[in-house]
């Protein structure tokens, strides 16, 4: 899906595969700012939680958020894994 890696394709991959790799972990990067742009946005009209509906949907959006900026976080320190064994490993 949109945003996601296979994380037991880099698990069992080789380091013959590390080009494809960084290559998705870039893609999969650029679609998690984009849709975490998306989700800061519309949380630029704060929604007083004043009511059920209005809470969870506060509590959704906060989610979506916190999950999108885990992922770009897990692609970040995979990409440095990768790249320091490549640097080493030469």
């Amino acid at each position: 899906s949109k945003g996601r890696v296979d994380r037991a394709w880099i698990v069992f991959s080789s380091p013959d595969e590390a080009d494809r790799i960084l290559a998705k972990l870039d893609e999969c990067e650029q679609d998690c700012m984009e849709c975490l742009e998306t989700a800061k946005g519309s949380t630029g009209t704060v929604i007083q939680p004043t009511s059920w509906s209005s809470r969870m949907l506060n509590v959704s959006r906060n989610s979506d958020r916190e999950q999108l900026e885990g992922e770009i976080r897990w692609i970040k320190r995979t990409r440095r894994e990768i790249e320091e064994y490549m640097a080493e490993s030469r």
